[in-house]
């Protein structure tokens, strides 16, 4: 239902039709660079795949600008995962399970608690989900949390999303998580 739900994506600023401008991520993407700060105290960056950062690090702010790929690869991680499909130097993330969360759904209203994570993207299976199995996922470290938009809230939200995410990825630490944000 994940990658049903999530594997599109639509080219802007064409003026071919719009049929012709929807295609499958899991067909179209192509793997992006990224720039990794090298440590917190200094502005000193490398270039890497975005694979080997995905790899390393289990805690990503994802910055960028608008149009730059930011929501496409969460939505490529989330298919990739639901569907075990990674490319070798990934597979190891072929296990996990992706929960997506678009934060400009939640701009007037509660953040979402693990629970209902899977409700933001397969409704239609939300009943078949045993009892705490998403916490289990969370806490085993077999989960993408994947949060689009940081920047699609309004400043006023900040705080709150701060607060949630330094809640989630306190009790769920060995979760891996990617922000993404402009």
């Amino acid at each position: 239902a994940v990658a049903r739900n999530l594997d599109e994506v639509e080219l802007f600023g064409t003026d071919i039709s719009r049929a012709s401008r929807r295609h499958r991520i899991s067909v179209s993407y192509v793997v992006l660079e990224a720039r990794r700060s090298i440590s917190k105290n200094t502005s000193e960056t490398a270039e890497l795949s975005i694979h080997k950062i995905i790899k390393d690090c289990p805690r990503i702010l994802l910055k960028g600008e608008p149009g730059s790929g930011k929501t496409t690869l969460l939505k490529w991680i989330a298919v990739q995962a639901a569907l075990a499909k990674f490319p070798v130097d990934l597979a190891e993330f072929n296990t996990t399970v992706p929960f997506f969360i678009k934060l400009r759904n939640f701009a007037d209203h509660a953040l979402p608690q693990p629970q209902d994570f899977p409700n933001l993207v397969a409704q239609a299976i939300i009943g078949l989900m045993p009892p705490k199995w998403v916490h289990e996922k969370l806490a085993s470290g077999k989960a993408f949390v994947l949060i689009d938009g940081l920047d699609e809230l309004p400043s006023t939200r900040q705080e709150d999303v701060r607060k949630w995410l330094n809640d989630l990825t306190g009790t769920f630490p060995d979760a891996r998580y990617i922000l993404s944000s402009r």
